[in-house]
């Protein structure tokens, strides 16, 4: 039970933690869009993009990469409200969707090691209990 509900709050902060990013990174772009130009938006989305691909499971880190991009290129890309993108921004928005499939896939990567690492561990510590069983019975036996 208890088990149970720690993974639910994990499970919990983890979103509060994705959802708490972005939102200082929107709050961060939004503020500084008057001083600094697309570059420097660019990476702070870029980083937002990249810390809750890890915080995040693959699904939700991807949808709201997708919001994200698309407000992105909403609020902060000329012609501001539209989502026409110009062939410069092309390799932008290629590399950001690159380098987060990237990192969404070496974490879904890691998290299917955990639970591989955590299901071994189980089973080794069940041999280790079946052979200090063993190992008393025997010696019972020999006595």
């Amino acid at each position: 039970m208890t088990l149970g509900l720690f993974k639910m709050n994990i499970k919990g902060l983890a979103l509060v933690c994705g959802i708490s990013i972005w939102g200082l990174a929107w709050w961060a772009m939004v503020i500084l869009e008057p001083r600094w130009g697309f570059a420097n938006l660019a990476m702070i989305l870029m980083l937002a993009s990249t810390l809750v691909a890890v915080v995040l499971p693959a699904p939700q880190a991807a949808l709201a990469l997708g919001v994200s991009v698309l407000a992105f290129n909403w609020l902060f890309i000329e012609p501001k409200g539209s989502l026409f993108l110009h062939r410069q921004m092309l390799g932008f928005w290629l590399s950001l969707v690159l380098v987060n499939a990237l990192v969404l896939g070496l974490m879904a990567y890691l998290r299917h090691q955990l639970a591989k690492a955590r299901l071994l561990t189980s089973q080794l510590e069940q041999h280790n209990q079946w052979h200090q069983i063993l190992l008393e019975n025997s010696s019972l036996t020999v006595v």
